[in-house]
């Protein structure tokens, strides 16, 4: 097949490109020709072809918006020219075999609100210049190979959302500035090697709905102030070396899943656990917890799941 600059007339205009149902190849040469493209929807194309890298003549699509090619069986980095997407606003590379490194070029989108590269084996640590990406709502890095600590200045994503760091190499402390992520919703750092006790700026997280730590090397007691974050739904602090009493963590209205399992927390299960009336899974095994359980969870009438396994605490 030839391919002339006439044959090409009609992309002249073009905005949008959905190639979801579309089952044939496309030649990467095509997209140079796409200058006024702004959503680019690869999914499904093709379904299990090898695709090989992205091109770097991604560069030319000055208007997308949209960036659409999760599913498929893209490999390599990377290119260093998606900085130059200024109007980029979504990028979902989700599920491909992507390596290497995020760019640090990507720190040039100012208008990026989420980036999905969930599946992938990507690799290296977490560009800093990530962080300059202020409109960001959405960061989902679950399942890769990032390695080195998450960037001390993720506080300067005011916006955001969502922070899906799971199943990753990561190491060393949760920033401080972490707490001033005032619209956090969601924070899922387990299955790394993060280590040290969480920052009292946690306060500040008044939106957190869920946190998930677990598998993890976290130690030290709870900062008392997570007692003022009442929208908190699901807690899992699982399989780490927290201690201490569980106190600050318990009485919280809106609580619904509660899972400490395998600490080294100690001291009587509190009372106002209770207090959590829409609790349905509370899992405290393997932990130092003395003492009787607690009458009260007898108004828990949404419990569905009790687990105080190898402790020490007795039926009251």
């Amino acid at each position: 097949m030839s391919i002339n600059d006439n044959d090409l007339v009609w992309h002249a205009w073009l905005e949008h490109l959905d190639m979801n149902k579309l089952k044939v190849m496309v030649l990467k040469s095509l997209v140079k020709y796409l200058s006024n493209l702004k959503f680019y929807d690869k999914r499904g194309v093709c379904e299990g072809c090898q695709y090989g890298e992205l091109p770097p003549t991604l560069e030319s699509l000055e208007n997308l918006i949209d960036l659409v090619l999760n599913n498929n069986s893209f490999t390599g980095s990377l290119p260093l020219v998606m900085g130059n997407l200024n109007n980029l606003e979504n990028l979902y590379l989700f599920d491909n075999m992507n390596t290497g490194r995020i760019p640090v070029e990507i720190g040039k989108l100012q208008r990026l609100s989420a980036i999905y590269l969930y599946n992938n084996q990507m690799s290296r640590s977490i560009p800093i210049e990530l962080t300059n990406c202020t409109s960001l709502t959405a960061i989902d890095f679950f399942s890769n190979h990032f390695s080195g600590s998450i960037p001390e200045t993720i506080g300067k994503l005011k916006n955001l959302v969502v922070l899906q760091h799971r199943q990753n190499d990561l190491s060393g402390l949760i920033p401080a500035s972490l707490g001033y992520c005032r619209s956090l919703q969601s924070l899922a750092l387990a299955d790394n090697k993060l280590t040290g006790s969480l920052p009292p700026t946690f306060r500040l997280l008044s939106e957190l709905s869920t946190i998930t730590l677990y598998n993890n090397s976290f130690e030290g007691p709870q900062p008392a102030s997570l007692y003022l974050l009442k929208n908190l739904k699901t807690i899992n602090f699982s399989h780490n070396r927290f201690s201490g009493a569980i106190f600050p963590l318990t009485g919280l209205n809106s609580l619904s899943a509660f899972d400490l399992t395998n600490n080294s927390f100690s001291g009587p299960i509190s009372s106002e656990l209770a207090m959590s009336r829409n609790l349905s899974h509370l899992r405290l095994p393997r932990n130092r917890l003395t003492g009787n359980i607690p009458s009260e969870f007898g108004k828990l009438r949404e419990l569905n799941c009790l687990d105080l396994s190898f402790s020490n605490s007795q039926e009251n």
